[in-house]
């Protein structure tokens, strides 16, 4: 065999071999490379992320004006910014927070409520009088009533069965009664006669709003207008947005809601329904029975000051409420119409707050506060009594909701906003 021929081949193999290791070891530098870009994008996104939910954080222990636009210097290096507003979403605040580093921005949105205080489970005011225990009445915490004064009682040949009155310290009511939360209060008026919020937009004026519809927490509030009696059922609706009637509404069991505002004179809530909702009327919020409001929802009731009926709120059996009860009706007095109804087997976790008297047969975790007790039946009705009524303190973990009478209360965030986050600026 010629050498020259040998030696040729080799060479030509040799260079074979060089050039694919050259081409895999390219191919590897390249990837590496690749990939560290991808993962110092990847860095730069959970830091931007991570940033924008610090500051949602950081924006509930600032005061200023709503929706007033802050600008935040994190670490106070300069390197990590952010911005933060807040607006009022009915009893809640939706917080927006938006941070960026290098050239990707996050954007977050929660829902920021309040701690409540649960040191009494029940607390009336001073005029309501001695209040008796009947039938499978129980209080399982502190209580406050007039001239600490809780007795057995015996209704409908139905005597107390338990043991202890109370179990928990029984003290005194005061002159001074325990009032709703100021700011608290003129929003839940507000909300109540069907005014309109500060930014908002009206996206549809027809009985049918169409396609699923979500809320973007960066956008002004959008609203669906609805005229006349209406009966929502079969829609996919989910906050931040609002659902204004000026006549009679009702949701039906097919109706999904999370997280939106109800506007309407008046609301009721189809057995079996569930969704999330704070629920805002002048004449009264009925709630069909099984019905199941997910947390943080709220049922308020403020009257009509040009109506002569009492308002009312009327929560049926098997109910469970999850969130906060609230009925303003401050002119009213002894009318046997009006009030909180909560019937048997009905649950109310968080926070009750009623200008009125309140029947209650079910179950309430948290705090009641409540200008008396009263007892409704087909031949009389009884005032300062309590019939089959649980109070105890709350038990789904820390007490935090709307904060509706602790006046220095701390805000803290209950749920982030489903919006998109980790865009890349420009």
């Amino acid at each position: 065999m010629n050498p020259q021929r040998v030696q040729a081949s080799a060479l030509f193999y040799a260079v074979v071999v060089v050039l694919l290791v050259g081409s895999v070891v390219g191919g590897i530098i390249l990837l590496t490379h690749h990939r560290n870009q991808l993962a110092e994008r990847w860095l730069v996104h959970e830091r931007v992320a991570s940033n924008a939910r610090s500051a949602a954080h950081l924006a509930l222990s600032r005061s200023g004006p709503e929706a007033t636009e802050e600008f935040i210097d994190l670490f106070g290096e300069g390197t990590d910014s952010a911005a933060v507003r807040w607006t009022a979403w009915g009893g809640l605040d939706l917080v927006h927070a938006r941070a960026w580093y290098a050239d990707q921005q996050a954007t977050v949105a929660a829902f920021a409520g309040r701690h409540f205080d649960d040191a009494l489970v029940l607390d009336l005011a001073r005029r309501a009088g001695t209040l008796h225990l009947c039938g499978d009445a129980r209080l399982h915490g502190d209580v406050r009533v007039a001239q600490a004064d809780v007795r057995r009682g015996h209704i409908e040949g139905r005597p107390f069965s338990g043991e202890r009155l109370v179990e928990g310290a029984i003290h005194r009511a005061t002159e001074t009664t325990t009032t709703l939360r100021s700011d608290l209060e003129e929003r839940v008026r507000r909300l109540c006669a069907g005014l309109a919020f500060q930014a908002e937009r009206i996206v549809t004026d027809a009985a049918d709003p169409g396609p699923p519809w979500s809320g973007d927490p960066q956008e002004p509030l959008p609203v669906l207008l609805y005229h006349g009696a209406t009966h929502l059922d079969h829609v996919d609706l989910r906050g931040p947005l609002i659902i204004r009637c000026d006549d009679s509404l009702s949701i039906g069991t097919s109706a999904a809601l999370d997280l939106v505002i109800i506007q309407a004179p008046f609301i009721a809530v189809d057995p079996g329904a569930a969704f999330s909702a704070q629920c805002f009327a002048t004449t009264a919020i009925v709630i069909g029975e099984g019905a199941q409001l997910h947390f943080p929802s709220m049922l308020a009731v403020c009257r009509d000051e040009r109506r002569s009926e009492a308002a009312l709120i009327d929560v049926g059996e098997d109910v469970a409420v999850h969130g906060a009860v609230i009925l303003l009706d401050r002119s009213v007095r002894d009318r046997s119409g009006g009030g909180l109804v909560i019937h048997p087997r009905a649950e109310v976790h968080g926070e009750v707050f009623v200008e009125g008297g309140v029947q209650h047969q079910g179950l309430v975790t948290g705090t009641l506060v409540a200008r008396e007790m009263v007892l409704r039946t087909p031949a009389s009705m009884y005032h300062g009594h309590l019939l089959d009524g649980i109070l105890r303190p709350y038990t789904f973990g820390e007490p935090r909701g709307f904060g509706c009478s602790h006046q220095a209360t701390e805000r803290t965030l209950l749920q982030w906003a489903p919006v998109t986050h980790g865009t890349v600026i420009g």
